[in-house]
C-alpha cells in the first residue's frame, strides 16, 4: 500500500496539448530502491487511444513502448526497454539506451537510434531513413524514394538492407573492418578492402537515392525483394537464324528444324 500511496498519476491539458506522467512522492524511497534497498514503486501501465492524426511522444525510464496507427508524428524514447512502432506514417522516431527497436509497415521519414540493441525496420515505405546503434545489428526492408537519403551506422554490427530489385541508388560503405555482399546488379565505382580500412561504392540501376553504411566492425548485406530484373534474351546465332528462315520459306518443317538444331545446325 505504501508503494501505491507514493505513486501519483498526473494528467493535465494546456490548449491542445495533453500530458500524462508518473510521479513518485517518496523520492528517498525511490532512490533507495535503485540502490537495492527500500520499497519498490508501483508499476504503472498507460494505454492511450487518440485520433490517428495526433502527434504522440511517449517516454519511459524503465519499460517498453508500443505506438500504432498514427499518421502525424510518432516518437518513443526509453532508457531500459524496447520500442515498437506499427502502421505509423509521417515523422516516425525512436530511441532506446538499452533495448531493441522494431518498426513495421511505416511510411514517411524515420530516425531510429539505440545504444545497445538491434534495430529492425520491416515492410517500410520510407522517403528517408536513419538507423544508428553502437552495439547491435541494423536491418531495414524498405522501398527507395528517388530523391531519398538512407543512412545506417553501427559500431559493432552488420547492416542487412532489403530493397526492391528495381531500386535506383548510389550506395557506399566505409569500415575499419568490414565487407560487402550485394545480390543486386551494380556498377562498381570504388573498392578498397584491406586490414584496418574498407571502402566500397557502387551504382545500382544507374544510381539515384543516396545510401550509406558506416561501421567500425561489420558487413553491409544488400538483398533484393520483388521480381528480379530479367536480362534481355541473347540474339540468335547465325546457324539458328538460317534454320528459322528455312522454316519461314517452307523449306523445313518445325520437327525437322528442331532435329537440325539439336544436331548443332
Amino acid at each position: 500500500q505504501s508503494s501505491l500511496d507514493a505513486t501519483k498519476i498526473e494528467i493535465e491539458q494546456t490548449g491542445q496539448r495533453i500530458a500524462a506522467r508518473t510521479r513518485i512522492d517518496d523520492v528517498v524511497g525511490g532512490l533507495l530502491h535503485w540502490l537495492g534497498m527500500g520499497h519498490k514503486p508501483a508499476k504503472v501501465f498507460y494505454e492511450v487511444s487518440a485520433p490517428r492524426q495526433s502527434a504522440t511522444i511517449a517516454q519511459t525510464v524503465n519499460g517498453g513502448i508500443v505506438l500504432a496507427a498514427l499518421t502525424n508524428r510518432a516518437e518513443g524514447k526509453t532508457v531500459n526497454g524496447s520500442v515498437s512502432l506499427a502502421d505509423a506514417s509521417g515523422d516516425v522516431r525512436a530511441k532506446s539506451v538499452n533495448g531493441s527497436i522494431i518498426v513495421e509497415r511505416a511510411q514517411g521519414t524515420g530516425e531510429f537510434e539505440s545504444v545497445s540493441g538491434a534495430i529492425d525496420v520491416k515492410s517500410g515505405q520510407m522517403t528517408s531513413l536513419a538507423l544508428k546503434t553502437i552495439s547491435g545489428a541494423v536491418r531495414a526492408e524498405t522501398t527507395i524514394a528517388p530523391d531519398g537519403r538512407y543512412e545506417f551506422s553501427t559500431t559493432n554490427g552488420d547492416c542487412l538492407l532489403t530493397i526492391p530489385f528495381t531500386s535506383q541508388c548510389d550506395i557506399e560503405m566505409s569500415a575499419v573492418n568490414g565487407g560487402v555482399e550485394c545480390e543486386l546488379p551494380y556498377r562498381n565505382d570504388a573498392s578498397e578492402m584491406r586490414p584496418g580500412f574498407s571502402r566500397w561504392r557502387a551504382q545500382i540501376n544507374g544510381g539515384g537515392a543516396r545510401v550509406s553504411f558506416k561501421t567500425i566492425n561489420g558487413r553491409l548485406k544488400v538483398r533484393g525483394s520483388g521480381e528480379p530484373i530479367s536480362a534481355p534474351p541473347s540474339p540468335a546465332d547465325g546457324a539458328t537464324m538460317d534454320v528459322l528462315r528455312a522454316i519461314e520459306r517452307g523449306e523445313l518443317s518445325v520437327q525437322d528444324a528442331i532435329k537440325k538444331l539439336e544436331r548443332g545446325g
